[in-house]
């Protein structure tokens, strides 16, 4: 099987977007001390809009200049180092301002499809050109929704297409989310490792312009979300985000949902999450169609908790399966544009 281990690179949005030092590069770098130990290579999704509003205000402010000339040399180092680097998309970051030493978090237009189609069309095109600055060993045709919300996808097929954008990884199925910020329905995408759109993410069209391989999703019961709750109140520090920030408060109803009912979520790296890891691959692979396994994970989500179960499983599974990136599964021939 193909393993596929996502980043999304990125601060928080909540009251407190944490800290570029703290939140993305030296979690980023945490996450690195176990991937060079067995020279596996990462995806990462970065969130580009943000280093794009840092580099139109931060001249004077000597914290953003600061953050620019850090985010810059770290992203160019991860793309001279092997690890793909790719798009993801929060466009709330144009209507966010810096005041008084803080980012100021806009989430009126937290979705991309919320914007115009023209809106929409500059920021895939802008962005896209600022990342592709920065990528030394790869391309950038990968796509991944801020916050999972690629729906309606007909307000951004245009300009994905027009920006050669062709693979998307946002989709996981059984996912679902609808309140102030967020929507996404995932629950009758397709139970399969990867697959053609033309329209619809969630509808096979074998002759489709774009591919999309989907986040791997595992279903939990809410004993689960219990004893993620749990780890959070217990204080014990290798459950500690690498973090600083603060994430935007999820709904009532979402919560009281993943307490009360079963439900899908994605396999992940982050946190207390990281304790399905070698569960989840081996439901997958029964499945006999399973090709490829793509991974979630945000270094500011990840802990030495984490970071450990990574390493065993890793350590379990480097010799009898495959770690890739997008770029070196297109390299190899494993997916086609």
């Amino acid at each position: 099987m193909n393993i596929i281990l996502t980043l999304d690179y990125e601060l928080y949005f909540g009251k407190q977007t944490g800290s570029v030092k703290q939140s993305i590069v030296k979690a980023t770098d945490k996450l690195l001390s176990v991937l060079d130990v067995y020279n596996i290579k990462a995806v990462f999704f970065v969130d580009i809009g943000f280093l794009k509003r840092l580099q139109e205000v931060k001249t004077g402010i000597s914290q953003l200049e600061e953050d620019y000339t850090l985010l810059t040399n770290h992203l160019k180092r991860l793309s001279q180092d092997g690890h793909d680097l790719q798009l993801h998309i929060h466009p709330h970051w144009k209507n966010s301002t810096y005041q008084n030493g803080s980012w100021n978090i806009d989430t009126e237009k937290y979705r991309l499809g919320q914007w115009s189609e023209k809106e929409i069309h500059e920021i895939i095109s802008s962005y896209k050109s600022l990342l592709s600055g920065f990528c030394t060993q790869n391309h950038v045709f990968a796509y991944r929704a801020g916050g999972w919300c690629i729906q309606p996808f007909n307000k951004i097929k245009k300009a994905l297409m027009d920006n050669e954008v062709w693979l998307d990884s946002t989709v996981y199925q059984g996912g679902f989310q609808n309140d102030d910020t967020h929507f996404f329905d995932f629950r009758n995408a397709p139970d399969l490792p990867k697959w053609r759109f033309e329209e619809d993410p969630l509808q096979v069209d074998e002759s489709g312009y774009f591919m999309e391989i989907p986040i791997a999703s595992f279903k939990v019961s809410p004993l689960f979300f219990w004893k993620l709750a749990f780890t959070k109140l217990w204080k014990n520090q290798v459950h500690n985000t690498f973090g600083d920030g603060v994430p935007l408060p999820a709904s009532k109803k979402w919560v009281l949902n993943k307490m009360l009912f079963p439900s899908s979520t994605v396999i992940s790296l982050d946190g207390y999450k990281a304790s399905f890891l070698q569960k989840a691959l081996e439901f997958h692979q029964k499945k006999e169609s399973t090709k490829e396994l793509v991974i979630i994970g945000h270094p500011k989500a990840l802990s030495e908790y984490s970071l450990d179960k990574l390493d065993e499983f890793i350590s379990k599974n480097n010799k009898e399966h495959n770690f890739h990136t997008f770029s070196s599964l297109l390299d190899q021939g494993f997916i086609k544009k």
